[in-house]
């Protein structure tokens, strides 16, 4: 970017369309030596590796808030994740290469969500998902990257209202599949999706599985 070729952004005009932990992500996946190609298409990778982080702890929010895991931890996997987080560490010690450490954390997040079954639990011990959280939480924050301030410390109250919405939602539907009439069926289940797309205009996001549904919110 040059004054002199017009093509400048202010960081107020930049806020306006990208929130500060999608521009440093951004910034994360690019050598900090190396010019920084700014534009939509570059935003748009760092949004949705972004949102692959969003998900994934998400994921593991629902999994620890609603499943009692039986797992006993796994050698195999413990070993990986200790592996990538001295990686991790081998890494930015390493001229600071912090693309290779958030495709580091992107591996992590792609071996547990092999993990992932239908009903949003991972199939493996407790121990091993808050492991593989603190990983990245603790990574990202040490990027200035804080993914828990707004997304997951939500106002008790509006938390249960949506628990609530949410839980009514998933028995409906329960309900309307286990229905042997049609037209009863495919009604409770417009009903279904709507709520579903009202929740989604107010950033909340529901997944459905055959037995359960899980929200999570999404700016």
């Amino acid at each position: 970017m040059s004054k002199s070729l017009m093509n400048t952004i202010s960081v107020k005009e930049l806020l306006n369309s990208y929130t500060a932990n999608q521009f440093r992500t951004l910034c994360l996946l690019s050598n900090y030596k190396s010019d920084l190609e700014f534009n939509d298409s570059t935003m748009d990778v760092a949004c949705g590796v972004l949102k692959k982080f969003d998900s994934f702890i998400a994921n593991c929010y629902a999994h620890l808030n609603t499943y009692s895991s039986k797992h006993i931890p796994d050698i195999t996997l413990l070993k990986k994740m200790s592996d990538i987080e001295n990686d991790i560490l081998i890494n930015l010690a390493d001229n600071f290469n912090t693309s290779k450490t958030l495709n580091l954390l992107i591996e992590l997040i792609n071996t547990f969500n092999k993990l992932l079954t239908v009903d949003f639990n991972f199939n493996c011990s407790n121990l091993e998902v808050i492991q593989a959280l603190n990983i990245v939480f603790k990574t990202l924050e040490s990027f200035g990257i804080d993914l828990t301030t707004t997304k997951f410390k939500s106002d008790a109250e509006n938390s249960l209202v949506i628990d609530a919405a949410v839980n009514f939602r998933a028995k409906l539907r329960q309900l309307a599949l286990e229905s042997k009439s049609e037209i009863n069926k495919q009604d409770i289940l417009k009903l279904c999706d709507t709520l579903r797309d009202e929740l989604a205009a107010a950033n909340i996001i529901v997944q459905d599985s055959k037995l359960s549904s899980m929200w999570r919110h999404e700016k």
